[in-house]
């Protein structure tokens, strides 16, 4: 997978997943992992660290179950 990194923005390219191969830019307001978030621009993806595992991953957020669930469940903003 193709990585460039533009200021506060990460640009990936080369995933199966199309709507991945896209730009994430830092939101300096959202930390995880004691760093901070990298959004899509429609925030439905967030790239986030997992400081217990030393790595990034990348999350689907869909903000509507997020909240109907009071913040809960596996989305790693509930953390």
């Amino acid at each position: 997978r193709g990585l460039r990194e533009v200021g506060d923005t990460v640009v990936f390219s080369g995933f199966q997943r199309a709507d991945l191969n896209t730009t994430f830019l830092v939101d300096v307001s959202l930390h995880i992992g004691g760093r901070s978030t990298y959004w899509d621009a429609g925030r439905n993806y967030f790239m986030y660290y997992q400081a217990s595992e030393r790595r990034w991953a990348i999350s689907f957020h869909d903000p509507a179950a997020w909240a109907a669930s009071g913040g809960a469940g596996d989305d790693p903003l509930s953390d």
